[in-house]
């Protein structure tokens, strides 16, 4: 039989027949009128066929549900396989003799296959257990979160890969392309900023055991009081009243771990005789301290041994504390992109040192940005956004911004800045604020408040909303809409000191511009139970502080950057190219294409669509680029200074050195930040000596004192008298009770841009 380029066979196929045989799949089981292959980032393959109409359904169980389809190369003999996969839905009729019929690429075991994938894409920094819930953590999906990847099938083979975003398989159409068929736009407008907020959370549990030394502290105080090096009493008693074995009673406490008191001696102490009342001057050495009788039995010569009992003790304490602990990381990465001319850039970041003062200050910031002399400027703390600054721009060149700072708010910044575009001093007062009494509660997502009309706000700006009664309560978001007198936006940042908190009586000023284009990006992370995954113990007083929290760290960077990148794709560029060229583009591919009439000459991108079209007068293939609009500067991070000796005296690994970058990835760096580790005050001392002190009360002595005060002249009954006045120990133990706010927070400095890599010059 005579083949020609472009012909197009068609075989229905058992689900089993994975692997294309062009001697066994050259036939035309169905005869094929046109047909469209359509590759999309992040789908599965679809083919569109349009077939003859058959009187059989084609969905008919008895039927053959996958199939073949297969071209004819330009040679006009090689058949090229096209597209492998299974009939979906019910067909389209287009007349009386056609139908429209759809076919997905996904062989049998697909889902298994991309898991096996998704399981070896498990490594740092791209994974981190911490922020995955246990129940995504076998979820395919959840492993390209910190990466700029997306899922790629492959519509011949069936492979399954996580392709990035940016980079891929090199392809060059250089003179490939119809000439009339290429477009350039501007798609969305690309992130300038991501602010990262991390928050983990654990309940912190530590416990501590004494074996002896508590008991040798009751013996100590026994001999501090009577002179004697072991524990005594005229009572028998001292037993009842010894601790006994208890467990914890509630959240933090302490129990007895180990408590015994027997007896081990019985001593007579020395004879008292009674006689009258004598005179104190009279009373010499021999009977100085003796019990001295009632008066009427001094005739009869009676003498009162009262016996001293020794005993042998073991008392050990348990203590646990727990405090619900959590520890909150801010991250600002910026992208190093070109100011294009739909999203002039107003917005960025520093991580210079500035006094909270008026005055001149000046910023160490990307280059490229849209700021010039005049425009009023938010600086605000990345960390605690009551931090701020607020001013005109006095200059920008290079790195360098210079601000005229009229405003300064706070104590103790981060050190972290965010600079956003704002709006004069007078429009802030007069129209961005107002006051709300809804009730409301501080936390993520929208809220729709009742405030005042014709305040002014816009769609976009962002505000912050502060309770009145209660300041350490404030959410902060872009607005959705403001009509009449409802104000409805949403919260991306909150800051609760109270948790679950109704607050009613709300303030709301905007404290950060919303520029033009993507601004600054917010992205909200809470960890999983760091304590029940293992991570750290759960008596540590630092997550982030572990090697867990380091690497929790380098994971982190990546959502960022993942962010960062999947937005800087902000160039679209459309070609169409001939089938038989169409054959090699797939979603793996970064196609680079030179002509004259675009931005410096030549652009290069990611293939993102791919739609092969084979009908009756046209074959043709549709590619769709998205490219990045980064600067394509390269990024080396610094070394840091070394704290013991010159870096060349020791090898790498065995010093610290104060300041040095983190890289991450090869376009991702950061400051491994020093992390202030956080010790409740009842942890520290109670880890240290629970026991503060110990009271002994009617001891030997206090006991002999006492019978002979209250003996003379009542009674010769000194059984009857101890019984009155037993001994007993009161131990002075830490307060175990929990602080009221535990809360550690962390800035990790971003020291340079994501160098994102450059697509287009838009500046050629």
């Amino acid at each position: 039989m005579t083949t020609f380029k472009g012909q197009t066979c068609f075989a229905w196929v058992a689900p089993t027949e994975t692997t294309f045989n062009p001697s066994v799949h050259n036939r035309y089981d169905e005869n094929v009128f046109a047909w469209e292959r359509h590759l999309r980032e992040g789908r599965i393959p679809v083919l569109v066929a349009e077939i003859k109409a058959s009187s059989h359904g084609l969905l008919n169980a008895t039927r053959k549900q996958f199939c073949w389809l297969s071209v004819y190369a330009a040679d006009g003999t090689t058949l090229v396989p096209v597209f492998f996969g299974r009939i979906v839905g019910v067909p389209k009729a287009l007349n009386d003799n056609r139908i429209q019929v759809r076919f997905l690429a996904q062989r049998p075991g697909w889902e298994t296959a991309r898991q096996q994938v998704a399981e070896t894409l498990k490594v740092a920094p791209y994974w981190d257990v911490a922020f995955v819930a246990p129940s995504r953590r076998f979820t395919a999906d959840a492993v390209l979160e910190a990466r700029s990847a997306r899922w790629c099938w492959d519509p011949v083979s069936g492979a399954v890969t996580a392709s990035d975003l940016l980079g891929g398989t090199a392809l060059d159409l250089t003179g490939k392309c119809f000439r009339d068929s290429l477009k350039i736009t501007s798609g969305a407008a690309p992130a300038a900023l991501v602010i990262l907020t991390a928050t983990v959370t654990w309940k912190q549990v530590a416990t501590g055991a004494d074996a002896e030394w508590v008991n040798t502290q009751v013996r100590d105080a026994f001999q501090a009081q009577d002179g004697s090096n072991t524990v005594a009493s005229f009572a028998p008693n001292l037993a009842r009243q010894w601790p006994k074995l208890s467990g914890f009673g509630g959240s933090s406490g302490y129990s007895v771990l180990a408590s015994s008191c027997e007896v081990i001696g019985v001593t007579p102490s020395a004879g008292v005789q009674a006689g009258p009342p004598v005179d104190a001057a009279t009373v010499d050495a021999a009977t100085a301290g003796e019990v001295v009788l009632a008066p009427e039995l001094a005739d009869g010569g009676i003498t009162v041994n009262p016996p001293i009992y020794t005993y042998a003790t073991t008392l050990s304490l348990a203590w646990r504390f727990l405090q619900q602990r959590r520890e909150v990381l801010t991250m600002v990465m910026e992208s190093d992109i070109q100011p294009v001319a739909f999203d002039q850039n107003y917005t960025g970041s520093s991580v210079t040192t500035v006094v909270l003062a008026t005055g001149a200050v000046s910023l160490t910031v990307a280059a490229g940005k849209g700021w010039s002399a005049g425009q009023y400027v938010m600086i605000v703390d990345a960390g605690n956004p009551w931090n701020f600054l607020y001013g005109t721009v006095s200059s920008y060149a290079g790195t360098t911004l210079g601000v005229n700072v009229t405003t300064a708010v706070g104590v103790n910044p981060s050190g972290v800045w965010v600079i956003s575009l704002s709006v004069a001093a007078a429009a802030v007062a007069a129209v961005t604020s107002g006051t709300s009494s809804t009730p409301a509660q501080p936390y993520y997502g929208p809220k729709i408040l009742t405030t005042q009309s014709g305040q002014g706000w816009l769609q976009g700006q962002i505000v912050t909303a502060t309770s009145l009664s209660k300041p350490g309560l404030f959410m902060q978001g872009p607005i959705l809409s403001y009509v009449g007198n409802i104000l409805s936006f949403q919260a991306v940042r909150v800051y609760n000191t109270t948790p679950m908190a109704l607050t009613v009586d709300w303030t709301f000023t905007v404290t950060e511009a919303q520029g033009f284009g993507g601004g600054a990006v917010s992205i909200h992370l809470h960890a999983q139970d760091v304590v029940k995954d293992g991570l750290i113990p759960a008596s540590y007083d630092s997550y982030f502080a572990t090697a867990a929290g380091t690497a929790s760290m380098g994971y982190l960077s990546q959502v960022a950057r993942a962010r960062l990148a999947a937005s800087c794709r902000a160039v679209r560029v459309e070609v169409e190219t001939d089938l038989f060229t169409g054959l090699s583009v797939d979603l793996t591919k970064v196609v680079t294409i030179a002509d004259p009439r675009l931005p410096g000459g030549t652009v290069s991108g990611k293939v993102v669509a791919a739609v092969l079209v084979r009908r009756p007068g046209r074959s043709l293939c549709r590619v769709s680029l998205a490219c990045p609009v980064g600067n394509g500067n390269t990024l080396t991070p610094a070394g840091g200074t070394p704290e013991y000796v010159s870096a060349a005296y020791v090898a790498g690994g065995y010093q610290v050195s104060s300041g040095a970058e983190v890289a991450t990835s090869a376009d991702v760096n950061w400051t491994l930040p020093v992390v202030n580790v956080y010790t409740p005050l009842a942890l520290a001392r109670a880890s240290l000596n629970p026991v503060q002190g110990i009271t002994i009360t009617n001891g030997p002595n206090a006991q002999q004192t006492a019978m002979q005060a209250i003996q003379y002249p009542v009674t010769l009954d000194p059984t009857r008298i101890l019984d009155q006045i037993p001994t007993r120990i009161a131990l002075n133990l830490v307060s175990l009770i929990p602080d009221s706010d535990a809360t550690t927070y962390v800035t990790v400095p971003v020291a340079k841009p994501w160098a994102a890599p450059m697509g287009v010059d838009l500046g050629a």
